[in-house]
């Protein structure tokens, strides 16, 4: 079988979410092929304030074309939602799949560039709410990563929850170990950067940060600081290599500050936070409400905590937590259940 998974999200290295769909496809002798048309420069992209980039159509037009090669097409994010239509049209089985409230956030970060809409933004909340569902509801599945955006498509979707592709590096978090803290991912202010400038300071612990900072002023701030070390994106076998030479001398944390600006960050899942779990990394992060339950199934501490430094150089404390993240994670994100998840779908149409 071949599949085309069209989607904006990152291809080099391949998005923690797209590493899924390729070992999962790999292991059943499938072919699936990652495609991203997305514009990369100014001028190309222009058509696409014809919907205020809701929507990438300079994406879609490319992409529609190559629709027939494929048996199942997995459609990725709002932006590329329109190729449903185009995929029902030529007899394809189309499944779309959201990882996040992706209207909410397109409104924020429209606001953010325009904010002379701001009158505007209940309007097109309520308008491209009622077109993301009219056309999902087109596509053969909706497949979704919380339990949250279930609720969003009137628990029509199929839930499937994001697997680390760090699981099985072998990693052994050492409570015996000093504290260093850790942080995957894109690094921006809505996700606490400025609390983890403070939570640096004040711990006086190594940081390892591995990601992306857009924002300049912040890179520099983060660049000054002697207890931080930067490294790039990397695969996810290089990212799990370099953690373990990380843990051969230090016990990490993973920080997760994101913050409730607006619903999607306020209660979808955070992939970072899955990832901590899987190789046995306490969270320290805040009340946002998929990683408050985590803390509170015994998984972390919250970084507020007047005694949290305290707790944090208990080995007994750190033992707990770690042991408390990898059972979290065997039993509700697993691959091994994304596995089973995923094979059940794909019978029910045939492949």
């Amino acid at each position: 079988m071949r599949i085309g998974f069209f989607s904006p999200r990152r291809l080099s290295p391949l998005h923690p979410r797209l590493k899924v769909y390729e070992s999962y496809f790999a292991q059943r002798g499938d072919t699936i092929e990652f495609i991203n048309e997305s514009p990369t420069g100014r001028s190309k992209g222009r058509i696409n304030w014809l919907t205020l980039w809701f929507f990438d159509l300079f994406a879609i037009n490319r992409c529609k074309k190559r629709l027939k090669d494929y048996d199942l097409i997995i459609i990725g994010d709002l932006r590329y939602l329109l190729l449903v239509k185009h995929a029902t049209k030529v007899g394809k089985v189309a499944f779309y799949e959201t990882i996040d409230h992706n209207v909410d956030v397109r409104i924020y970060n429209l606001l953010v560039k325009m904010p002379f809409l701001l009158p505007f933004r209940g309007l097109f909340r309520s308008i491209f709410r009622n077109i993301e569902k009219k056309i999902a509801f087109e596509a053969n599945q909706i497949i979704v990563n919380s339990k949250s955006l279930d609720n969003y498509f009137e628990n029509r979707a199929f839930i499937l929850y994001y697997s680390s592709p760090l699981e099985n590096c072998s990693i052994i978090n050492n409570p015996l170990n000093k504290s260093a803290w850790l942080y995957l991912g894109a690094l921006t202010k809505e996700k606490g950067a400025y609390s983890i400038i403070n939570l640096i300071e004040n711990s006086g612990m190594p940081f390892f940060f591995f990601g992306q900072i857009s924002d300049c002023e912040l890179e520099m701030k983060f660049k000054s600081m002697p207890q931080v070390i930067i490294m790039n994106s990397l695969s996810s076998n290089e990212l799990g290599l370099s953690i373990k030479k990380i843990t051969d001398q230090y016990f990490l944390w993973g920080i997760s500050l994101i913050s409730s600006i607006h619903y999607s960050y306020e209660v979808q899942e955070a992939n970072k936070d899955i990832d901590y779990l899987a190789l046995g990394i306490p969270i320290v992060g805040n009340n946002r409400f998929t990683t408050k339950e985590k803390i509170d199934a015994g998984c972390g501490l919250f970084w507020d905590d007047p005694f949290l430094f305290r707790k944090m150089d208990n080995i007994e404390i750190k033992e707990k937590l770690s042991r408390a993240g990898l059972e979290y994670y065997s039993n509700e994100y697993r691959y091994e259940l994304t596995r089973l998840k995923l094979d059940d779908l794909l019978k029910n149409y045939g492949f």
